[in-house]
Order: structure tokens, then C-alpha cells, then sequence
């Protein structure tokens, strides 16, 4: 599948709801953040819930998909609405993902396989952020890639 050049590949139907706010350290289009008091930062917390916000890529500096935000920086935060198609990352050497495959964050800002445990808790229901919409094996791979993720 041809890489889409943007964070938004296809929106839902509604209004789209965009934040920004200052980068509390450095930040890639396509991370899924979280606020840490008033800074976007890279969700941190592996396989717990998560609001579906990713960062948007820097239209303001005419900057693309590959270019990082630094600390400090004002990033975009799109609040991805369910059925919306997101260009997120899948960090190195992560198990490889077949389509369809329920996504949740890998604890530094990209997704994985989600995962299940014998414990079910509250800090675990909104865990899934999405589905893949194509399969990425990056599972020998030294780098961040992409995926096409339909957000949950």
C-alpha cells in the first residue's frame, strides 16, 4: 500500500477536533500523545487506556509526516473519531501485524498487537486505539514504519 503523505488519511463523518499544544519532549507525526499537564507528550503507558489523539504533521512550517516536532514546539493533536484513518507508527521489531488486528499503544507513542492478560481492569477498557487497515511485518526492522490504522 502506497504511503500516504499525511496523519489524516480519510476523516469520518463530523467535525474534526484539533488541539495544540507546546511538545513536552520530541514528537513524531503519527504518535499517539497523551497531556501531561499543559504539553503533549508520546503515550508512555503500554497496553492501558488511551484517548485517540495522534499528532498531525507541521502544515504551519510547510514540514511532512517525517519531520519531528522538538520539545517545546507547538504540535496539533487530532482527536481521531472512530472509523477515521490515521497514518500512526509501529515501533522496531515489533511482532508483525496482519490486518484487521486490534492495535494499542506500545508505551512510547507507536502501537502494537493488543494484548490480554488475565486481568481485566479499568485502566485496561480503552485500551484498543484502532485496527489495522494492512499488514506490517517490522519485526527485523531498525526503524519506526507506518501503518494504516482505522481508529476504534
Amino acid at each position: 500500500m502506497a504511503e500516504p503523505n499525511t496523519i489524516l488519511i480519510s476523516p469520518a463523518d463530523g467535525q474534526q477536533i484539533v488541539r495544540e499544544k507546546l511538545a513536552g519532549g520530541a514528537i513524531t507525526p503519527g504518535h499517539l500523545l497523551e497531556r501531561s499537564s499543559s504539553t503533549w507528550v508520546v503515550h508512555a503507558n503500554a497496553g492501558k487506556n488511551s484517548q485517540r489523539i495522534f499528532a498531525l504533521e507541521n502544515v504551519a512550517n510547510a514540514e511532512g509526516i517525517a519531520d519531528a516536532y522538538a520539545s517545546g514546539e507547538s504540535v496539533r493533536g487530532l482527536y481521531a473519531q472512530s472509523g477515521m484513518l490515521v497514518n500512526a507508527l509501529v515501533a522496531a521489531t515489533a511482532t508483525a501485524i496482519t490486518e484487521g488486528a486490534a492495535l494499542e499503544s506500545d508505551g512510547d507513542g507507536t502501537l502494537r498487537i493488543a494484548t490480554t492478560d488475565a486481568a481485566t481492569d479499568d485502566t485496561q477498557r480503552e485500551a484498543v486505539v484502532g485496527y489495522a487497515n494492512e499488514a506490517v511485518d517490522n519485526s527485523t526492522g531498525t526503524t519506526v514504519v507506518r501503518i494504516e490504522v482505522e481508529v476504534a
